[in-house]
């Protein structure tokens, strides 16, 4: 457009002195300055636009640069959200199931804390078990955190001390070679939960062996009220939402839990499953074997179960001889892996029964996952759990089915009636 106007003046001029030839010099030479003047202007003009246009290129790749800059940014920006993103829910879904409060979360804390400050080994926990009669090892903290009673396995009282400090209701200390043990017995209200013990690594001269041990007995004794409060805190907050049999938690709790959840999985739009599991053919094991042997059996299947789940996972005494699984952050695929190892683990184990008689058992199990666009309620998902434990005890029981292999839940055979409980059979046909 810049160009138009001096392009069109030069060849006007030009046009008119192809009609009017020059008639004497001093016309010619005013013709050839018009033609000069109006080029150079042509010429000033298109080197012009030229730079211009090399400018107006340059800046346009400069900008394209910065903008492919910034969309790599941003695509950085975005995937590190999202993982942040990930990490808050799997975060979140431990400090929802970590408001329970269980024990051994709980004194393991409390342990770590006394180990450090009291400078020593490790620092283990001996209570009462529920029926008061007898002192078991809890917990124990060491150089690599802390554990919870089951890997306690060949520790007894009686080697750690313990029973004398008990006995005495006194400090007491006993020595383990080159190592020393204090322990200090945990009262709270005129009631002995149990023995707090520290086990120290004692070194240097005899004056500072002894300040050094004088110290720590002074600090146990300090701690120990407030470590028995830790415990009898948690045993009653532990014994109002758990199953005393298998002490896993209790329905009631599972309710609570189940909503919490489910509004997290809805809100956050993580995966969350539910696992129903049933043992087979539970009455005939009672009446065969003993109620006792069916105790020990519901406690083994729910030591199984806690031995293959991870920390923020919860398992439930639903009823009868009826689990629950909550699996936060997990996906359906993944729960049946580990349901699969549980099932196989259960059928492996060899119970015994009144008369020592050998006998194995087999559990059904249903698997769902929370689906936010078609499950309006937390009862949703456990209808669809239930109904895929349903499909595995009509199938033949000692399996594991999937609520998404279903026919939609508008389908009748799909799930079991209202309520989402499997209908009541007569008493021959009852597991």
């Amino acid at each position: 457009m810049l160009l138009l106007l001096p392009t069109a003046m030069l060849a006007t001029v030009a046009a008119y002195l192809v009609v009017n030839p020059a008639k004497n010099k001093y016309t010619f030479v005013t013709y050839v300055t018009v033609v000069v003047t109006l080029s150079t202007l042509g010429a000033l003009e298109a080197g012009g636009l030229t730079l211009l246009l090399l400018r107006e290129r340059a800046h346009r790749r400069r900008l394209l640069r910065e903008r492919e800059a910034a969309e790599k940014t941003a695509q950085f920006t975005k995937s590190r959200v999202e993982s942040l993103e990930e990490e808050l829910n799997r975060l979140s879904a431990v400090r929802e199931v970590y408001r329970a409060g269980r024990l051994e979360q709980a004194l393991g804390e409390s342990l770590r804390t006394v180990r450090e400050l009291a400078r020593a080994e490790e620092v283990g926990l001996f209570l009462l078990e529920v029926a008061g009669e007898k002192l078991a090892p809890h917990a124990l903290a060491d150089a690599s955190g802390a554990y919870v009673h089951e890997q306690l396995a060949g520790r007894t009282p009686d080697d750690e001390g313990v029973e004398e400090c008990f006995g005495q209701q006194a400090l007491y200390q006993t020595a383990l070679g080159e190592r020393l043990r204090v322990l200090v017995p945990l009262t709270l209200e005129g009631r002995t939960l149990g023995v707090l013990a520290a086990t120290l690594r004692v070194s240097g001269d005899a004056e500072s062996q002894e300040q050094f041990l004088e110290n720590t007995q002074a600090f146990l004794q300090d701690v120990a009220p407030h470590v028995a409060s830790v415990v009898n805190t948690t045993l009653l907050r532990t014994q109002a939402i758990a199953d005393g049999l298998t002490t896993l938690f209790n329905r009631a709790h599972f309710d609570r839990v189940l909503e919490e959840q489910v509004a997290l999985a809805r809100r956050r739009g993580r995966p969350l499953t539910l696992v129903m599991v049933d043992l087979d053919h539970f009455k005939s094991i009672n009446d065969a074997h003993g109620h006792q042997a069916g105790d020990e059996v519901l406690t083994v299947v729910a030591s199984i179960i806690k031995g293959n789940m991870r920390s923020y996972d919860t398992a439930y005494r639903y009823g009868g001889e009826e689990l629950a699984l909550l699996l936060p952050e997990t996906a359906e695929a993944s729960a049946q892996v580990l349901v699969e190892r549980v099932r196989r683990n259960v059928k492996r184990h060899s119970f015994r029964g009144a008369q020592g008689e050998g006998f194995s058992v087999t559990l059904s199990a249903g698997i769902a996952q929370f689906d936010r666009v078609r499950m309006a309620a937390a009862q949703a998902l456990v209808a669809r759990a239930d109904a895929a434990l349903y499909r595995a005890k009509q199938a033949g029981r000692d399996r594991v089915e999937l609520g998404s292999a279903l026919p939609g839940p508008e389908t009748p055979s799909a799930a079991p009636p209202a309520g989402g409980r499997r209908p009541q059979r007569p008493e021959k046909e009852r597991d």
